[in-house]
């Protein structure tokens, strides 16, 4: 059975140009050992900022099915690699009924304050952005549950967000 799908190429996940520290004292996040992660400022905006998102798309009674969301996060022992390796990966499960996605994040050499946090806040602000982006569709967001995976440093930073984020913004069902 081939599903078609609705995607969404280079979606910014960056909201008024910032993402969000969510490492700073009073957080969730905040762990009194770590110090005041950057000072506790928010992030601006890096041009790696974005994600794309594969939907499978056809009648309601289909639609309300899909809930499951895959989010590839690249390799390149986090200084260097992209998105563009999960592309065809995205298309295959989106046929299969997966709301599929692949995300770019900013890499640490690239600014004086990109650091483990940093990125680790981008993944959030990806999650809260296909959440919000898949809500406006007509999805049910008490249904929706995210599986992470990646390449390398990508299968790296999704352990380390599963079992670092107190609260991610779609449940995580699998890492």
């Amino acid at each position: 059975d081939s599903h078609e799908f609705l995607s969404f190429i280079n979606i910014s996940y960056a909201k008024n140009d910032i993402i969000v520290n969510s490492f700073k004292n009073g957080s969730e996040n905040y762990n009194e050992t770590l110090g005041n992660i950057n000072d506790g400022f928010d992030y601006i905006k890096s041009d790696r900022n974005i994600y794309d998102l594969f939907i499978p798309y056809g009648d309601e009674k289909r639609k309300k099915k899909y809930n499951k969301i895959i989010l590839y996060i690249h390799g390149g022992c986090w200084v260097g690699g992209d998105k563009e390796g999960y592309q065809e990966q995205c298309q295959t499960k989106a046929k299969e009924g997966f709301i599929c996605s692949e995300m770019d994040y900013t890499l640490l050499h690239y600014y004086d304050h990109s650091n483990i946090f940093r990125i680790i806040d981008e993944i959030t602000a990806v999650l809260q952005s296909i959440k919000e982006l898949l809500i406006k569709e007509g999805f049910d967001e008490n249904k929706l549950e995210i599986y992470l995976t990646g390449g390398s440093a990508g299968a790296h930073l999704s352990m380390l967000y599963g079992y670092w984020i107190k609260k991610s913004p779609i449940p995580i069902k699998f890492i």
